[in-house]
């Protein structure tokens, strides 16, 4: 980038859009079939995705009713109320009704039609649609036997596979809830989450499920999963109420204790009509997703492609091998999921580049925002996919800006906020402005009502509605906002991420995204990774870069104006501290919060 481009980013990005619609997609899209079904319901007039964002925002129970409809979710008691509350805290959903989510991915489905691809790149096993029915069935019937009972809790450690698919599902068809768990969690931070829910009010975790073993927490014995899966007979799904627990979920924990998040059975429809109407996920699509840190992500994965009648691929191997894009190749996946860090590992291996990847239609970058880079190398790799960014959070059941494929699509932008989801950006003086910090507000299905820790009523409430001195936080309207911690800038109907609040670069003539700073440092040939924070010293902030080096760099360090030409003069980098690795968090996001620690001497 140019010393300009750098010193006004936004203004050079959102000038320079790198994909956009046919009209022919817009016409054919599942979106403009929910227009047609709101005009023929309500008596609308909307026409383009603008005005069926704002119809959503203004009439949100309207629309996610008329979303679950049209998305084809089975009820076992029908709703009287559809929305009760007024405000994103105090909200309940389909009062009255019954349901259980698993239903809604086999219901009306072609049990012949695949609905998981996986494998490696040379050996691909496809179970289709009435195969992992029986899965399901066989794990919840094997629950039953070995005297589970619904309303517990199982921690799932096994890569994404049918299997873990599977159990997945078996739980919650069975009653129980999940706790997805990636297998390189330390023991110690394992141990964390399950006291956590141990001392919460969904009860103590009842198993943990490994690769090929399962540990009963009860007696202390282990049993082979085999067992588990001998009965394939149909199980009868466990009727949950709409707040029921189904899934949680933890942050990283680098500011504290980890914050356990009761994902629910209604937000587990929050993902699919996302994705049904933001990416147009139809049958014919084939979704695979980076998830091998994120919990949340392989709820996301596993509702948006079973509930739209798609298939989900899943990898099993490291994402960064060549083999990965012989995995993508041949499983002709269609939309892809990564994190940029992901992105950045293969523009500079090159190990994607040999294959053709021109099935992919776009691509969703997630945890932290995509750089000019990586966006274009991606583009460029498959053929001219859509490349976007999302932001959002377990917190809030998965995306509340992200794109829609019905608009272009700019450099590093987000060109919406998630259907049904009202959002304000506020300044430091808490004025609604076009730069500041994000706010939700307005009810959503998906947003969490508490946590499980300690106190965690009062831990949600101080977490997410309570700004300065302990006042809640209010819209211009009055109305409750709900943080979510990022930084955002909207210019021409387009978001820009910066990334957390507490991470934002700040200099007198702007405020920069770290990620933005890191993406051109790390251009330097042997700069493997990078993290920059802003400390605070003697009255004034300054800029410190923390590098690891790539393994063929002989050196031990890189000298510092080396670094500043990358960044041009936008500002000063004081110090330059070279470390053997730049520390991620639980769902690999740089932890800058703990370089900041350290360089603190805390």
């Amino acid at each position: 980038m140019t010393n300009y481009e750098l010193q006004n980013p936004y203004s050079f990005f959102v000038n320079y859009m790198v994909w956009a619609p046919t009209q022919e997609f817009i016409e054919n899209s599942n979106a403009k079939k929910l227009m047609n079904i709101v005009n023929e319901i309500y008596g609308t007039n909307i026409q383009d995705w603008d005005s069926l964002y704002n119809w959503s925002n203004e009439n949100r129970a309207d629309f996610w009713w008329t979303a679950i409809r049209d998305l084809g979710v089975v009820f076992k008691e029908q709703p009287t109320r559809i929305l009760e509350g007024d405000d994103i805290k105090n909200q309940e959903w389909l009062l009255g009704a019954k349901f259980n989510p698993v239903d809604s991915c086999f219901n009306n489905k072609d049990k012949g039609k695949t609905a998981i691809i996986s494998g490696t790149g040379e050996d691909l096993k496809e179970t289709t649609y009435g195969q992992l029915e029986e899965m399901v069935n066989a794990f919840a019937n094997g629950l039953n036997k070995f005297g589970y009972k619904p309303r517990d809790t199982f921690m799932i450690c096994r890569p994404m596979d049918e299997v873990a698919v599977a159990m997945h599902l078996g739980v919650i068809k069975f009653g129980g809830s999940v706790l997805p768990a990636n297998q390189s969690l330390e023991d110690n931070f394992r141990d964390k989450q399950i006291r956590i829910i141990n001392n919460s009010f969904i009860g103590n975790v009842a198993a943990i499920f490994e690769e090929n073993e399962v540990l009963d927490m009860r007696t202390g014995d282990k049993k082979s999963i085999e067992i588990f899966m001998e009965n394939k007979q149909f199980f009868e799904s466990y009727p949950l109420n709409p707040h029921d627990v189904t899934e949680v979920f933890f942050t990283s924990g680098t500011t504290g204790n980890p914050k356990g998040i009761p994902g629910t059975a209604i937000g587990s429809l929050k993902s699919p009509i996302t994705t049904r109407y933001h990416l147009d996920v139809k049958p014919e699509d084939i979704m695979t997703w980076e998830v091998g840190f994120h919990g949340l992500i392989r709820k996301w994965l596993i509702y948006s492609s079973l509930m739209n009648n798609a298939t989900m691929s899943l990898y099993r191997g490291s994402y960064l091998d060549e083999d990965y894009g012989r995995f993508l190749q041949n499983s002709k996946s269609t939309l892809i999921g990564l994190t940029p860090k992901l992105a950045k590992k293969w523009r500079k291996t090159g190990n994607m580049n040999n294959f053709n990847l021109s099935d992919v239609r776009a691509i969703n970058v997630t945890g932290e925002g995509i750089g000019i880079r990586e966006q274009l190398y991606l583009s460029k790799l498959t053929n001219n996919a859509a490349i976007y960014n999302v932001t959002g959070g377990a917190e809030m059941g998965g995306d509340q800006i992200t794109t829609t494929l019905l608009k272009p699509i700019c450099v590093t932008g987000i060109n919406s906020a998630c259907l049904g989801t009202g959002v304000y950006i506020l300044n430091k003086n808490g004025n609604v402005s076009k730069e500041g910090e994000g706010f939700w507000y307005g009810q959503n299905p998906g947003a969490s009502k508490t946590l499980l820790n300690e106190n965690g009523d009062e831990l949600h409430e101080k977490t997410y509605f309570l700004g300065k001195e302990n006042r809640i936080l209010r819209g211009p309207n009055k109305e409750l906002l709900r943080r979510h911690g990022d930084y955002l800038i909207h210019k021409m109907g387009q978001y820009f991420c910066l990334g957390r609040v507490a991470d934002i670069i700040m200099t007198p003539s702007a405020n920069f995204s770290p990620a933005l700073l890191e993406d051109e440092i790390e251009s330097h040939p042997y700069v493997n990774n990078c993290a920059v924070i802003s400390v605070d010293s003697e009255n004034k902030k300054k800029l410190v870069v923390y590098i690891s080096l790539e393994s063929s760099y002989k050196k031990r360090d890189i000298p510092k104006c080396e670094l500043q030409k990358l960044i041009s003069d936008i500002i000063e980098i004081s110090e330059v501290k070279v470390i053997d690795s730049i520390p991620l968090s639980i769902t690999g996001k740089k932890s800058r919060e703990v370089l900041r620690k350290n360089y603190y001497g805390v």
